[in-house]
């Protein structure tokens, strides 16, 4: 919306201020977020021996922030699992991967369970390696110049906010979900 918005005419001043009251404001959602939305945020900071280990030493802190009590071995099995076995079947890939349908997180599905859709990547990843993904992540590239070629050269306004709306919508889905399975959003 915001990028739709800037493309619409809006001033970057003015989008600037709506993300500053975002910011200020989201210490309201964290409030009233259940423990277990909490958890979820809170993993990406918890894949982290360092954090792990000073939120078992500070209990009533970590419980205040998390809503619940943490314990690392129930968080590895519990929140943190889709994550690490993510980063285990990414890591596993290597340069080249396993090759297509090969290797133990394509034959077992109990090693990245629902793997077919929010950790797709980490599949691809595992079959073809780095060079798969950096393949996958190129393809997403020209699929954003051209999007944004096609918004760009665009004379009529409606069409240009469609084609970058759908440009933007898809990109953000793209970073989101790689981001999610390598551990850098939740």
């Amino acid at each position: 919306l915001l990028v739709m918005v800037f493309v619409a005419g809006a001033r970057i001043k003015h989008l600037l201020l709506i993300a500053m009251l975002a910011i200020l404001v989201s210490p309201l959602f964290w409030v009233m977020m259940r423990p277990y939305q909490k958890m979820r945020i809170a993993s990406v900071f918890l894949q982290s021996p360092h954090i792990q280990k000073l939120a078992e030493t500070n209990p009533k802190a970590t419980e205040k922030i998390l809503g619940t009590k943490f314990v690392s071995r129930n968080w590895a099995a519990g929140y943190g699992f889709q994550l690490t076995r993510s980063k285990y079947a990414i890591a596993s890939g290597g340069e080249k991967g396993h090759g297509f349908r090969h290797g133990p997180f394509v034959k077992y599905d109990r090693f990245l369970p629902e793997s077919q859709n929010d950790f797709i990547f980490a599949i691809i990843a595992h079959q073809w390696g780095f060079y798969g993904s950096l393949g996958i992540i190129i393809l997403y590239i020209i699929i954003f110049v051209c999007g944004v070629e096609i918004a760009h050269r665009n004379p009529d306004p409606f069409a240009r906010l469609l084609a970058m709306g759908i440009t933007v919508m898809l990109t953000v889905e793209v970073l989101v979900n790689i981001s999610m399975t390598i551990g850098l959003m939740p």
